[in-house]
């Protein structure tokens, strides 16, 4: 038991100064538009207090991860195939109020959660959301999004809200995105990372390995095609498959290989951040959504 209680230590430790390096990288990167390395900045003494308030919650013998995924909402205006979501809660189920949300929020932030990854559905089809959003500018928001609702409004809520942080999801080039979101998506997603550069958004994406799309979406060519689109951060998610038949989606032993390595040449390479997971959660002893 003993052992067990060192190595979770470690691991906590090991993701604590994995999320302060994230923070430091991101105030690099951004130091062109002071504003936004401004809160970067900010940021780093905030995760360093929630650092502290998670320490006080373990020596009482409460283990707290810093980060937290959270689900806000079932609806989506796309209908992708092999959709996680979609596979897990094939029928609509009742959601939480804004109130409830308000509440885990806030019991979030008392345990010394400060990253919290929201998911879907679709995050940008609830924008009642960021009315509690704007209450936790300690907290940082990433938000996987298909990236389809970020209009002016969501523009001016981000603008507001330096703590939120879209992450888009693409599946490669056009062909590939196309084929499991919809014809025309790809086109329009270059639109918005367009609008999101001119404004000087930190934004990334989140790119889906499957065994087709691997060679694609690894290559410097396509990194380089988003990085002078503005994107500044990179996460790597292999696929799970969901559903019967979409097994042979998932990427070969031989590419998961690989998928650390180049990690490592992309973080040499380029002033962006580059995430692989569940490449990067090996570093951390597991799941982050099961607090490792």
């Amino acid at each position: 038991m003993a052992q067990n209680n060192k190595e979770n230590t470690d691991f906590r430790f090991i993701l604590n100064d994995s999320l302060k390096i994230f923070f430091k990288d991101a105030v690099k990167i951004s130091v062109t538009h002071p504003s936004q390395a401004l809160f970067f900045l900010k940021t780093l003494r905030w995760q360093k207090k929630a650092s502290q308030r998670r320490e006080r919650w373990e020596q009482q013998g409460t283990h707290v991860p810093p980060i937290m995924i959270f689900s806000i909402t079932h609806a989506c205006n796309l209908n992708c195939k092999g959709c996680y979501e979609k596979a897990i809660r094939p029928t609509v189920q009742q959601e939480l109020t804004d109130e409830q949300l308000r509440n885990t929020i806030t019991q979030a932030h008392d345990l010394g959660i400060s990253f919290v990854v929201v998911a879907g559905g679709e995050p940008f089809t609830r924008t009642t959301f960021f009315e509690t959003t704007k209450d936790f500018q300690d907290m940082i928001f990433i938000i996987f999004t298909n990236g389809l609702l970020i209009n002016d409004d969501i523009l001016t809520i981000m603008k507001n809200q330096k703590n939120i942080v879209p992450l888009i999801s693409l599946e490669g080039c056009e062909e590939e995105t196309d084929e499991r979101r919809g014809k025309g998506v790809y086109e329009r997603l270059q639109r918005t990372m367009t609008t999101l550069n001119k404004h000087h958004f930190f934004f990334g994406t989140s790119l889906t390995l499957t065994r087709s799309n691997f060679e694609t979406i690894t290559s410097e060519t396509f990194i380089q095609s988003l990085l002078d689109r503005g994107c500044k951060f990179f996460l790597f998610v292999e696929y799970n498959p969901v559903k019967p038949g979409t097994e042979k989606w998932m990427i070969t032993e031989n590419q998961r290989k690989k998928t650390m390595d180049i990690m490592k040449s992309f973080r040499a390479k380029w002033p962006a951040l580059f995430i692989s997971v569940p490449g990067d959660e090996e570093e951390v002893g597991g799941c982050l959504s099961a607090g490792r």
